[in-house]
């Protein structure tokens, strides 16, 4: 049974293990660079742990900002400081985990959410659940 659970900086190790560990892992995962853009930009950043049972099976980084009477998620916040983000976890647990940033959400009172992922995911277990789905093409030239 996935789960998602709040972890604190205690958890460094175990959470930068899990990023390097993952194809799906990005520099902009590991815990230093998420602590410099925590304090750079003014953020509050939640590490969200992923567990199958016990056993943690990725992770997924989040920064909350109030605007007035909103509060405002962003994984990433800023895409000039950090271009992609989202959870690291693999493929067929992706449903799952985004079902439960949705109730996560609620809980928390989170207004509005952005995830950017490097990755080309499938983008039905987002519209399912009413995200909109947007390109955003890197292009690297020689």
């Amino acid at each position: 049974m996935i789960i998602l659970r709040e972890l604190g900086p205690q958890n460094d190790a175990e959470w930068d293990s899990i990023v390097v560990a993952s194809p799906r892992g990005l520099l902009f995962h590991l815990s230093d660079w998420l602590s410099l853009v925590r304090d750079s930009q003014r953020l509050q950043l939640v590490r969200l742990g992923i567990f199958d049972g016990k056993e943690p099976v990725g992770v997924f980084p989040l920064f909350l900002r109030r605007f007035g009477p909103l509060t405002v998620a962003g994984s990433p916040f800023v895409v000039e400081d950090t271009h992609y983000l989202g959870p690291v976890v693999e493929d067929a647990s992706l449903a799952r985990v985004m079902e439960l940033f949705s109730d996560y959400m609620r809980v928390r009172g989170i207004n509005y959410s952005r995830i950017i992922f490097r990755h080309d995911w499938a983008r039905q277990p987002f519209t399912d659940l009413g995200y909109d789905c947007m390109d955003n093409l890197t292009h690297i030239v020689d």
